[in-house]
């Protein structure tokens, strides 16, 4: 660890060098991610005095840039999905039956790594078999106990229960997605202002072979 620094620190910077050595993404993208991972790794238990009450760790953001272009997905991959253990990894597509159901058998804990952010906001706004994807999400992002009871099948309802439950989600989109799906019940509603929204300035460059120090930083990372 860099003389100075603190472990948290460092693992934010650690993080932002290996992937300016991977990729060419902007850096806000790794560095929020690396923050929310941290969050996630002090779990339920380590809590936050701040005004009005305790604040948890768990956050849920959202990666804003151009298709392609801002590498979205590779940071993703790169930090997200290559770092967590891959027991935390919540269920990334279905219904939110499935959804529930799987939080429920890793005991209220996971990381949901979502892909494109547009086919769970599209269900939202149509209210579709996703439309109470937000009331879920919005009850669990809360780390309260969680009792649900959701129709599965037409006239049969299923009780969801997680006394103790810490997610975390990371998804992405491009703006022009972004305005079409967003409605104004969204943005005003408490799903939308639970993510963290970030963008970042793209400066492309060209590939090129990656540097032995890469495989060591990623070890350092993941331990």
């Amino acid at each position: 660890m860099p003389k100075g620094l603190s472990s948290s620190f460092a693992f934010v910077e650690l993080a932002k060098q290996y992937a300016n050595y991977c990729t060419d993404a902007p850096l806000e993208y790794t560095e929020v991610l690396a923050i929310q991972i941290l969050g996630f790794a002090l779990g339920r238990d380590i809590i936050h005095k701040i005004q009005p009450k305790e604040l948890y760790h768990n956050s849920y953001s959202v990666f804003l840039g151009e298709s392609t272009l801002a590498r979205k997905d590779t940071v993703q991959s790169l930090i997200g999905i290559d770092l967590v253990p891959v027991e935390y990894h919540l269920a990334t597509s279905g219904s939110p039956e499935g959804f529930l159901e799987d939080v429920v058998d890793k005991a209220g804990v996971g990381f949901q790594f979502l892909g494109e952010w547009s086919k769970e906001l599209k269900g939202i706004k149509t209210g579709g078999y996703a439309g109470t994807f937000a009331e879920v999400k919005n009850d669990l992002s809360s780390c309260k106990p969680f009792r649900k009871r959701l129709t599965i099948k037409k006239k049969k309802k299923q009780l969801f229960v997680v006394d103790k439950p810490y997610v975390c989600l990371n998804t992405t989109i491009t703006p022009d997605v972004l305005k079409e799906h967003v409605t104004t019940e969204i943005a005003n509603g408490g799903y939308w202002a639970r993510h963290v929204i970030i963008s970042g300035e793209i400066k492309t460059r060209k590939r090129g072979r990656l540097k032995k120090v890469v495989e060591s930083i990623r070890s350092n990372l993941k331990h």
